[in-house]
């Protein structure tokens, strides 16, 4: 018979598998199609800082290393791990 908790332990495995199965399916390179995406500076880039680009906050510097205040327009120009490169 079909108990409760042979339920339970199914359903656990099964949510464990599916947790596990994300880690590893990740949609390569999400950063690399941010490329030329232009976005806006939400939190000064004093050199590290926020920037949403297409809903998504990003963290972020800019190409040179210099400061871009809040509010400015940027061009996603390359990554560098998951740090998001912006001029």
């Amino acid at each position: 018979m079909f108990t409760a908790l042979t339920a339970a332990t199914l359903i656990l495995v099964i949510l464990v598998l599916v947790a596990l199965r994300s880690r590893h399916h990740k949609r390569y390179p999400v950063t690399a199609q941010l490329i030329n995406s232009s976005g806006v500076v939400e939190q000064s880039l004093t050199p590290l800082g926020a920037v949403l680009v297409h809903g998504e906050l990003w963290l972020a510097r800019s190409l040179d290393g210099s400061h871009i205040p809040a509010n400015t327009q940027v061009i996603v120009v390359g990554t560098d791990n998951h740090i998001i490169l912006v001029s």
